[in-house]
């Protein structure tokens, strides 16, 4: 009787003993780290069709699937837009080693290739979409053979609203029309305030129509964001822009210009690896001999 009155008493003096033995993270994960890796792909094609030798957007579907199974069998976390918010301003950290997957410009090779993936493994992802695009006649009507190659089509407003009802896809902005290029640099770097606003406008207004909801991240056609590019988003209600710089994430980052990686076709497993595990380094400035 009296050993258990002194045991009562010393749970109630030291109940946080309890409490963080259970939210311990498991053995064998791995651990959390003040960085984030955010990782960007484009289009997908089976390494049959050969598009991968020529066109550096395109990612072969077996590498892609390589990649992800690489993420599960090693206990990743895959963030949303809003942890990776929380991340940024230092009031969110991951459990275990993370990684925010992201795609541009929303070819429906992601619906038909990454997505089903992604389900497999329970990952979360972003994919941002050019406004223009996300309409049915985009997507065409006819099937598509797995395996085959994909044409350069864009998904279509049901294909976006299937991915979106399983809760680990969401979607961003990538402009409405201003995926451009003027003069030779592209568009939101020379557009004005104004008018980059209107296209703002514009591509919410048409997820709006369609009931796609409105995203709050941007990533800047090109990877190039500008002053006038951050005033315009920044004044419709978008807290992330992505650019295309390599490099991690850090708490404290400006939130309108987040780093990514772009996972190209060439880069190699062991660039893949490097760069989740917090191993990539900036290539070394090579300084002009005199």
């Amino acid at each position: 009787m009296r050993k258990a009155a002194i045991l009562l008493i010393l749970l109630l003096l030291f109940p946080f003993q309890a409490s963080y033995a259970a939210d311990a993270p498991p053995a064998g994960l791995p651990a959390p780290r003040e960085e984030v890796a955010v990782l960007t792909y484009h289009h997908l094609e089976p390494s049959s069709t050969g598009k991968h030798l020529t066109n550096s957007a395109v990612l072969p579907v077996e590498e892609f699937s390589w990649q992800m199974k690489y993420l599960y069998d090693n206990n990743f976390y895959t963030m949303t837009m809003e942890e990776m918010k929380e991340f940024l301003a230092g009031r969110f950290n991951p459990p275990r080693r993370a990684v925010l997957i992201t795609f541009d410009d929303g070819y429906e090779s992601n619906y038909i290739y990454a997505f089903p993936l992604l389900s497999r493994y329970s990952f979360r992802a972003a994919i941002f979409v050019i406004g223009k695009k996300p309409g049915d006649e985009y997507g065409g009507t006819g099937p598509v053979t797995v395996g085959a190659s994909v044409p350069n089509r864009h998904m279509t407003t049901y294909q976006i609203k299937t991915m979106l009802r399983t809760g680990l896809l969401e979607f961003g902005c990538h402009t409405y029309d201003n995926h451009r290029l003027i003069d030779g640099k592209a568009a939101l770097t020379v557009l004005g305030t104004d008018v980059i606003r209107e296209d703002l406008l514009r591509f919410n207004n048409t997820l709006g129509m369609v009931g796609i909801p409105v995203p709050s991240a941007i990533a800047y056609p090109y990877g190039a964001g500008s002053k006038n590019a951050v005033e315009a988003a920044s004044s419709m209600g978008y807290r992330l822009g992505f650019t295309v710089h390599s490099g991690y994430v850090h708490p404290g980052d400006n939130s309108m210009f987040i780093n990514r990686f772009s996972i190209r076709p060439g880069d190699g497993r062991e660039y893949f690896t490097g760069v989740v595990n917090g191993n990539w380094k900036p290539p070394e400035k090579v300084t002009p001999k005199e």
